[in-house]
């Protein structure tokens, strides 16, 4: 579908950019985001919960780091406010 969106003219028109990804090869099968979704939905990943992971994430080897990536607080997305540090 996005090779399809490419090659259109409105994907030409309005997504130029997104063309150099499939020259240079780095589009990605959807069996591989499938993949990975099976896999955090199984449960086998969930001391990775919270945990920001793509497909191109190695999880056998994030999963024997847990301890680290969890004292370090790894793999984390943050929002931060102007507000978050007043006193309540």
């Amino acid at each position: 579908m996005a090779q399809t969106a490419w090659e259109s003219e409105a994907g030409r028109k309005w997504l130029p950019w997104f063309g150099k990804l499939f020259e240079a090869g780095r589009d990605v099968p959807p069996n591989h985001a499938v993949r990975l979704v099976l896999r955090l939905a199984s449960g086998e990943a969930d001391a990775l919960s919270g945990r920001f992971i793509t497909i191109s994430d190695d999880v056998d080897s994030m999963l024997e780091q847990v301890p680290e990536i969890k004292s370090r607080d790894l793999y984390t997305l943050r929002l931060r406010t102007e507000g978050e540090n007043r006193s309540r």
